[in-house]
């Protein structure tokens, strides 16, 4: 079957070594994987950087692959910081993730994990899709404290603003 071919499978959570602590692989060998293998399309969402998406997406388009840049940003709710992934659609959308990559460093004091408000991505989500990411990330957190009504507002203002840019 035609569907379980690598080249019909686009995946979209890719961690290289900027990815410090999640991901080791080099995006040399990404782009090598990529051109053997035929990959339509690949997407880059390190964790609270985006210090290798110009590499990544100068060397997998090299290889016939069309990049997504995108990075996973910790946002803070209330009590609750969780991660969730943002990607680039457009010129826009890259711009705005790397304005919320940045803010997450500059506008916390020292002692934090980089994280933003989620008013802040509320304010600057034009040409961003948003996933609900994993269990692990805020979704799942809200969950295990049992943040029921949280995650129902929280689920409303992102349908509101994202539409179906939000996954």
């Amino acid at each position: 079957m035609d569907e379980s071919l690598p080249q019909n499978f686009n995946h979209l959570k890719i961690h290289t070594q900027y990815s410090i602590c999640e991901g080791a692989i080099k995006i040399d060998d990404l782009q090598e994987y990529s051109k053997s293998n035929k990959i339509k399309s690949l997407g880059l969402c390190d964790t609270s950087n985006l210090c290798g998406a110009l590499e990544f997406a100068e060397k997998i388009s090299k290889s016939g692959t069309q990049p997504i840049i995108g990075t996973q940003i910790n946002f803070k709710i209330h009590d609750t910081i969780g991660l969730l992934p943002l990607y680039a659609l457009n010129e826009t959308g890259y711009k705005n993730i790397i304005n919320l990559s940045s803010s997450s460093y500059l506008r916390n004091d020292q002692l934090s994990d980089p994280h933003e408000t989620f008013d802040y991505l509320l304010n600057n989500s034009e040409g961003v899709a948003l996933f609900s990411g994993t269990v692990f990330g805020l979704f799942g957190k809200l969950f295990d404290k049992g943040k029921f009504t949280e995650i129902h507002d929280l689920y409303n203002k992102i349908k509101l603003k994202f539409g179906d840019r939000f996954i």
